[in-house]
């Protein structure tokens, strides 16, 4: 049982450039979901075995990478916010906008649902094409292109969201 956790790792972190496509992520969850069944996840490591830290390490990814690949699952939806978010004028973005009020209510749940992935937006190195999810396992490096409209979004969202509420405190 302990060698298909440390080859499911290993297919895991064998790619050469270290860095890992969205594509395989969500190939790998497919692949290793029955190895991950919640009543796999309840078995107490076999103590004493040197496999043991691969088998916890296996337990600690999965669920990471399923966090990871359902953010992803949103980016058209962000595609499609940026697209409606182009339509208003940025010289008229203030609080008494009506374009950008609906817009901020129309998106707000999905801005406030990618909340950690705004910390990769702050966080994340503008001049290189990858990026490092700080929040996942620090091993896993995704290519910034796999999430470029989430990121774009998380910007422009908080940056809205922070114009919104800093005009109504001020009042």
């Amino acid at each position: 049982m302990q060698t298909e956790y440390i080859e499911a790792l290993t297919e895991l972190y064998s790619n050469k450039s270290g860095v890992v496509p969205i594509a395989f992520v969500e190939w790998w969850l497919l692949k290793y979901v029955d190895l991950y069944s919640p009543h796999r996840y309840r078995l107490p490591p076999l103590l004493g075995t040197s496999d043991d830290s691969r088998i916890d390490e296996f337990r600690r990814v999965f669920p990471a990478l399923e966090e990871l690949a359902e953010h992803h699952r949103s980016e058209s939806l962000c595609k499609k916010a940026l697209e409606d978010l182009d339509t208003i004028d940025a010289l008229e973005w203030n609080r008494d906008n009506p374009q950008l009020k609906n817009w901020m209510n129309k998106y707000k749940e999905l801005g406030e649902g990618n909340a950690a992935v705004y910390i990769l937006a702050a966080t994340i190195d503008q001049d290189s094409d990858e990026c490092n999810i700080g929040c996942y396992p620090s091993e896993i490096e995704i290519f910034r292109a796999d999430f470029k409209y989430l990121l774009a979004f998380n910007v422009h969202f908080y940056t809205i969201y922070a114009l919104l509420n800093q005009e109504k405190e001020t009042k």
